[in-house]
């Protein structure tokens, strides 16, 4: 129970910081979320289905997108500390959220004419095109300003340069660069697009590796970052191929060998890792027995002075009860006799010496 208030307190609390922030991207956020809840029984209870798929599916998705990036912008907004380019890119974002969902519930609405079908698909791409510029301007910015441990801040930059990488592929006709290629290009398009909510998870769980220096989680980021992207470029070739959706074997072989390369090299550099914090635990066990062993010889050094100025304070009292006995001192008296350079202790008695007749 108290699990479950703490959630909800920390969700307050994060609804309230985002809204402080930008509110008008609050605003969309909590627009495409509700969104989804109203499209969610339409897309389960609506029995038209396109080429197999509810006429709802590409509604929900939009919002549910729309949703995720929202917050996602408003997060990367708060790394920055609320920017004035943030607050702009916020705007635009917040417009095309509410917009290209809405465009596509009218699409299924309406059942419009080609003509108007054709409209609503321009107002569509171009929407998209204003929230490419916004991302673009958004990733220029991440390069440009520093977003706390460099595990954490590398991994959203390397994820927002894979998010629009997915926004240039159009999830039915694939890269602009195919001249329109056909084909099911969603499986690509999905994986890149949510790049700049995956690696930066991946950050955040290495930056919380305290036995890793910087330098091992930073190249495990990139390991990370590298792989991720051969898995994009893998899923686009088989949509090039007119694969998309099958599991076909030069598929599953280039998939296997991205994710041995990908297991591999984590390996690597998690052996390396472990040897060097080996090695330095190595070098600071001998350095603490240098000192160790400095300190023992600066103590042997402390006693061997001593000793010697024992002796010589022995000497000198001996020294001084020859010249009292020569004085005509009593014999059997004992005197109590301090060297000068003697250091006597609070609690320390003067040495004494008893003179014996000779």
């Amino acid at each position: 129970m108290s699990g479950t208030i703490r959630a909800a307190a920390s969700a307050r609390d994060a609804l309230q910081r985002g809204y402080r922030l930008h509110p008008v991207l609050a605003a969309a956020t909590g627009a495409a979320a509700a969104g989804v809840a109203l499209i969610l029984p339409l897309r389960a209870l609506d029995p038209v289905m396109v080429d197999g798929v509810s006429v709802w599916s590409a509604p929900f998705d939009l919002f549910a997108s729309m949703a995720v990036l929202c917050a996602t912008v408003l997060w990367l907004g708060d790394r920055m500390g609320g920017s004035p380019l943030f607050r702009k890119v916020g705007v635009a974002v917040a417009l095309v959220a509410i917009l290209e969902p809405w465009l596509a519930v009218l699409r299924v609405v309406l059942d419009p004419s080609p003509k108007l079908n054709a409209q609503l698909g321009a107002a569509m791409v171009a929407a998209h095109a204003v929230l490419f510029a916004a991302s673009a301007a958004l990733a220029v910015e991440l390069f440009r300003r520093p977003l706390g441990h460099p595990s954490l801040g590398w991994s959203v930059r390397l994820g927002m340069l894979l998010t629009l990488f997915g926004m240039l592929a159009d999830p039915a006709r694939g890269l602009p660069a195919l001249g329109g290629e056909s084909g099911g290009w969603a499986a690509a398009h999905a994986v890149a697009l949510h790049g700049v909510q995956l690696l930066p998870l991946a950050g955040w769980a290495l930056s919380r590796r305290a036995e890793l220096r910087v330098s091992h989680q930073l190249t495990l980021l990139a390991v990370g970052a590298i792989s991720y992207g051969a898995v994009i470029l893998v899923l686009c070739w088989q949509a090039a191929r007119g694969q998309a959706g099958v599991a076909d074997p030069l598929t599953v072989a280039a998939l296997v060998v991205v994710a041995a390369g990908w297991a591999s090299s984590t390996a690597s550099v998690i052996a390396h890792a472990r040897e060097v914090r080996h090695l330095a635990l190595e070098a600071r066990t001998a350095s603490q027995k240098r000192q160790a062993m400095a300190a023992q010889a600066q103590v042997a050094m402390a006693r061997a002075r001593k000793v010697a100025l024992r002796q010589r304070l022995t000497q000198e009292l001996l020294r001084r009860v020859r010249s009292e006995r020569d004085r005509g001192a009593v014999p059997g008296v004992t005197l109590r006799i301090r060297h000068p350079i003697e250091v006597l202790a609070p609690d320390e008695r003067p040495t004494e010496v008893e003179l014996l007749a000779v």
